[in-house]
């Protein structure tokens, strides 16, 4: 998903999303945060980034807090889908541009792999004007629940 509007203003957002499903192991029932995973997540996008000749993003924390709370939000409702508040989330911060990827599979390197097969989050992930990202992670029933917010 991508949005692009003047700063401050609440549009439309286009949603794009990755439905993944991959079995895993079910080491537990209840969710938590994982944020080894977000760091992992975070270090794939910008390795992808930087071998293509992209600048790294820089880790923001009102992004990872709004990536986290969608992540909670859709892994509490077994429901992958965007944040449709995302720019009312983020009025309060300066922006031009801004994206979401979401999925759901086993591990962070399966998600990431199905990011970059997809032309969209791939594009997302590529997308010169994004200079920040924040990362949202939980994992539950042996699923792990990931939000990355882009901004520009």
């Amino acid at each position: 998903m991508v949005t692009t509007v003047p700063r401050r203003r609440i549009a439309a957002v286009v949603a794009t999303a990755v439905a993944l499903s991959f079995a895993g192991p079910l080491a537990q029932d209840h969710a938590e945060a994982t944020t080894e995973d977000g760091r992992a997540m975070r270090r794939k996008i910008n390795r992808a980034r930087v071998v293509r000749g992209k600048p790294r993003l820089r880790l923001n924390e009102r992004l990872s807090t709004v990536a986290q709370r969608h992540a909670q939000k859709m892994a509490a409702t077994d429901s992958l889908h965007h944040n449709s508040n995302l720019a009312r989330d983020l009025s309060s911060m300066s922006w031009s541009i801004l994206g979401e990827n979401v999925g759901v599979g086993a591990t962070v390197r399966s998600l990431h792999r199905a990011f970059m097969n997809s032309r969209p989050h791939r594009k997302n992930i590529l997308r010169r004007s994004f200079r920040k990202v924040g990362v949202g992670t939980v994992f539950q029933d042996g699923r792990l629940w990931v939000t990355v917010v882009f901004s520009g």
